[in-house]
Formats: structure tokens, sequence, C-alpha cells
């Protein structure tokens, strides 16, 4: 598969495909800095430019694209553009993996205002129609809970509900929708029509 990581940063999402076998992986970062810091991690599919660039100039080569902690930082015409751009770029059936900070969690401004230069925050709703406004289909917009992987997460997890259920309550008592995601960040996922 082909894929592009769009804002790599130092390529760690790059640097595990290239583990897990994917050889057509390539990441794009602006920051130099980041790009040498991954060279030096060992990452070979990492690169130095514009994804934006790179996208324009790649119609219909990737099977994937994806975009962690990227779309936050553009404005709503950048973000609209950005998202033209990979639409354009994936080959038919490809698919489009995204993920920034849910305005519909509880503590959603500790991430959006985390950061100077974070422009947006998304709710499953509003990433759910910029998907769609793009024309993606199947899009679907999940939260990034914890996972277990030891006993530490496995207590993470346990508290993650207990205090999501009590956040629930409270949504239900303000008669607010029920399929709120309550993460820090979601995870947003479409497919270009085939």
């Amino acid at each position: 598969a082909a894929i592009l990581d769009a804002g790599a940063g130092c390529g760690g999402f790059v640097k595990m495909l290239e583990s897990a076998g994917y050889a057509n992986a390539e990441g794009w970062e602006q920051d130099a800095a980041q790009v040498e810091l991954g060279k030096q991690l060992g990452v070979n599919g990492l690169r130095h430019g514009d994804a934006r660039e790179r996208l324009a100039s790649s119609a219909g080569a990737y099977d994937c694209v994806v975009a962690i902690d990227l779309l936050e930082h553009l404005d709503k015409n950048e973000l609209f553009e950005f998202v033209d751009l990979v639409k354009a770029a994936l080959k038919p059936g490809g698919i489009f993996l995204w993920r920034a900070p849910n305005a519909d969690g509880p503590f959603g401004g500790r991430i959006r205002y985390g950061d100077l230069t974070h422009e947006l925050a998304f709710t499953k709703s509003s990433a759910w129609q910029l998907m769609r406004t793009v024309g993606f289909e199947h899009v679907t917009v999940l939260p990034e809970a914890p996972l277990v992987t030891g006993a530490r997460s496995a207590l993470r997890w346990v508290l993650w509900r207990i205090f999501s259920t009590a956040v629930r309550l409270y949504l239900f008592a303000e008669s607010y929708g029920q399929d709120a995601l309550l993460t820090a960040n979601l995870i947003c996922r479409g497919r270009k029509a085939s």
C-alpha cells in the first residue's frame, strides 16, 4: 500500500509502518529539525517539504493518507483545501485517516488551547460534516479511548469507564446527544468513492 503521513514530525508513524513491512510509506514534514531527528532514528521514508505540495502533485497515487494532529493547525479555508488535496491524491477506494482534538470531550479545551498554533477542534458531528462535504464515503468518527496493555493501563481503562459513565449521565440529564465522544482526541476515517 502507498501511504502518505502528512505532517509526520520525526516520523514515528512512518517508522512503525516500515517496521510492519510497508515499503511504500512516506512522511512529509516542514520542520527540517524534525526530519533530521527522524533520519537519526532510522526513518527511511521521511521527507522534508510541504505535504500539501506533495499531495497536489500526486493525483490518484495513494491508498491511504494519514494526518495525525495536523488538521487543528489549519484555518477553515486551509482545512477544506487540504482535505480536497487528500481526496484528489487518493486512489479510488483510498482511505483518509486523521486525528484531532475533540471539542465534545469534557476537557476538550485542554488540547484545543494547549498549543498556540491550534486553530480548530472537532466534534463527531463536525468531523463527519467535513468529510461528507468534501465527498468521502463510509465516514466513521471514533473516540481515542485508553487501551489495555498492562496493569497501569487497565487501571486507567477502569477509571475511564467510571468517569465517562458519569459524564454520560450528566449529558442525559441535560438532554444532550448520547452519542457524544468524550475523549480528548477523536479519530476520523473516510473512504474515497471507488
